[in-house]
């Protein structure tokens, strides 16, 4: 049962990868981002591109490597440090978006199934 838990996760993790790709269409970045300096324009989409590599590194761990994440204790605490990084996305969610838009509330869910997902298998595992 943790490995479909863990492997729901990661394909969880890929779909948001993926989901970040399409940022720069999606929250019209070319235009948006235009009014901030380059410095922070740069920041914006070099910390974009480094959220996608986490995600696709979360997605390929719990797709691949399931077995060791879950029998093993650095893959107990691995799979704990994913779902903390979830977790505190979701708390970031309220801090700066709140949860009056839909979107928000949507983001928020994700963040806690993806907490779950991660979190209950390898705190199950220990």
């Amino acid at each position: 049962m943790y490995e479909t838990l863990v492997i729901a996760g990661g394909v969880a993790c890929l779909a948001v990868a993926i989901y970040h790709l399409m940022f720069w269409r999606i929250l019209q970045w070319k235009t948006a981002l235009a009014s901030l300096d380059v410095s922070n324009r740069n920041v914006m989409q070099i910390f974009n591109v480094c959220l996608i590599l986490v995600f696709i590194a979360f997605g390929y761990l719990a797709i691949f490597h399931v077995d060791e994440l879950v029998a093993t204790r650095l893959g107990n605490h691995l799979l704990i440090a994913i779902g903390l990084f979830w977790l505190a996305r979701g708390m970031q969610e309220i801090y700066f978006f709140g949860l009056r838009r839909p979107r928000s509330r949507v983001n928020l869910a994700l963040c806690v199934v993806l907490f779950g997902l991660f979190v209950i298998p390898g705190a199950g595992s220990l």
